[in-house]
Order: structure tokens, then C-alpha cells, then sequence
């Protein structure tokens, strides 16, 4: 499952092997976001919706999957926590299995 803090590392690296440098500041120039939204998310503050989208477009990671993952550590009710977590597992579990479909469909020559 993705955190905030799982993220936040993932993104400055990316950044560090793009630009050579994995500043707070040359983070939130990639994202379009704030330094303060990214010294939250280094501190461990959860990120919202939409910057979490921001990450997994940035990340070529799978939206809805880090939308949920987020939404779950955002969520206060163990219920509703549980249900966010289920749907990430379910999008990860999906993910997978279109993954490995479209592979074996593929024809040869492509491969």
C-alpha cells in the first residue's frame, strides 16, 4: 500500500534521477504544488485527493489505486478505513490481472 511518506520518497527520487537535485522546492516546481504541501507530506501529514493524483500521474502509477491508499490513511472511521483498503486491494488485484492478460495476448512480435 502506498503512504504519504511512501510516496513523498518515491516522487524525490524520481525527481533526484530527473533533475539531479531532490529539493523540497524542485518538488513542488514538478508538481505544481506548494514546499509546504511537500514538508507536510516529509513530516507525515496525508496528502489530499488531488495531489495524490499529481504523484501517481507523475509516478506512472495507477490513479485510482493511490487515491484509495490515501483516502485510507486519511480516514478516521475503522470501517470506512477498512472499505478504502479493500478497494485499493481489489484495484491492485485488477492492475494485476489486466497486466498479465494484455502480456499473454500479445502477439510475439511485439514482445
Amino acid at each position: 500500500m502506498y503512504t504519504t511518506k511512501k510516496l513523498h520518497r518515491l516522487v524525490k527520487k524520481a525527481v533526484k534521477i530527473r533533475y539531479g537535485v531532490d529539493t523540497n522546492y524542485q518538488i513542488a516546481k514538478t508538481l505544481v504544488v506548494s514546499k509546504q504541501s511537500v514538508k507536510n507530506w516529509e513530516m507525515g501529514m496525508v496528502m489530499d485527493a488531488k495531489n495524490a493524483r499529481k504523484i501517481a500521474v507523475f509516478l506512472e502509477l495507477d490513479e485510482h489505486y493511490v487515491m484509495a491508499c490515501v483516502a485510507a490513511e486519511r480516514e478516521k472511521d475503522a470501517d470506512t478505513k477498512q472499505s478504502w483498503l479493500d478497494l485499493a486491494a481489489s484495484l491492485a488485484a485488477g492492475f494485476a490481472v489486466v497486466s498479465v492478460t494484455v502480456f499473454y495476448t500479445m502477439p510475439l512480435s511485439t514482445i
